[in-house]
């Protein structure tokens, strides 16, 4: 293992309802890119936070090579939970929550990290083999699109400013630079009534490691409207099959976590933390997630779903 490295990459200024974006070094292997977002909430009129408050400022987080490849797509709230589950503890967060009163401005910050390694249960070998190399690249950039108050308040008048401060967790001086790619990119679900049997297609090619899921029943996150999953491959063939509630116990068990998120959870493959549990996706002709769902309020159901895709390296496996 190479020389760790930490360093602040850049700072981006908040803008409304905007796309923000910055280079980034192409030197090293990245183990983790953090995102800290920081700034003021100035409330005019007595306001309501909403659930998930300024994390629902990043509408979404893209790591994007050569102009194409994306390896990392998804909101910030995702992003935020996926790492309190991975690496069992809340990264962290400071922000109003409840009734916000009008007067002083509100202080807030929030870490987000976004990680090419994979969780601690690894071994060592495996966990670092998905580093992400930065060297070969001709072009990589980490693109945030903002929203605006709205997303922070649901009632009263405010105002927001805010920086995003990009950091990163690098790795220098690897001589065999031959790294498989943990993708993450988020994938939506939208229904408007109940279902047995909504199913959200998935992309093959990859080896699937896991799937973090959040249920949103009208915008709030639910616990209750999703009621079971289903992992089937090729029509017929069932490869995972929990309900809800059964999910939410394996979570709290195997990612140690004691306080649960209402509508998050994640569906484990690799549940003794090995490559050889991994679903791969090549050799199949579908892959589908399948919905047991209710009825949501105001026909407006959503599940967002982030996978973990391992991309192998061809020379990688040869070495």
């Amino acid at each position: 293992m190479g020389l760790a490295l930490k360093r602040k990459l850049t700072t981006l200024t908040h803008s409304d309802n905007d796309i923000l974006s910055a280079d980034i070094p192409r030197e090293h292997m990245f183990s983790t890119i953090w995102i800290r977002i920081a700034g003021t909430l100035t409330v005019t009129v007595d306001a309501t936070a909403r659930e998930n408050h300024i994390l629902n400022l990043i509408k979404n987080i893209q790591i994007k090579a050569e102009g194409a490849i994306v390896p990392k797509n998804m909101n910030g709230v995702n992003a935020f939970l996926i790492s309190k589950y991975e690496s069992r503890v809340q990264p962290n967060m400071s922000a109003p929550s409840g009734y916000t009163a009008a007067g002083s401005p509100y202080t807030f910050n929030a870490s987000i990290p976004i990680s090419f390694i994979l969780p601690p249960d690894y071994g060592r070998n495996d966990r670092y083999a998905t580093l992400f190399d930065s060297d070969p690249l001709k072009t990589l950039q980490i693109l945030i699109t903002t929203g605006d108050v709205d997303d922070i308040i649901s009632a009263g008048t405010a105002t927001v400013a805010a920086t995003y401060s990009i950091h990163a967790n690098e790795i220098s001086g690897i001589q065999n630079r031959l790294t498989d790619l943990n993708q993450e990119s988020q994938q939506d679900k939208s229904f408007a009534g109940a279902s047995s049997a909504l199913e959200h297609d998935l992309p093959l090619g990859n080896l699937y490691r896991r799937f973090a899921i959040r249920v949103l029943n009208n915008g709030a996150q639910s616990d209750t409207l999703l009621n079971s999953i289903k992992l089937r491959a090729n029509g017929t063939n069932i490869l995972a099959d929990v309900t809800w509630d059964e999910l939410l116990d394996m979570n709290k068990q195997k990612h140690h976590i004691e306080t649960m998120t209402t509508g998050f959870a994640i569906l484990d493959l690799d549940d003794r933390s090995l490559f050889a549990e991994m679903i791969p996706s090549k050799d199949l002709s579908s892959l589908k997630l399948v919905y047991d769902v209710d009825a949501p309020t105001s026909n407006n159901g959503l599940i967002e779903v982030v996978p973990s895709e391992i991309l192998l390296n061809p020379k990688a496996q040869a070495a």
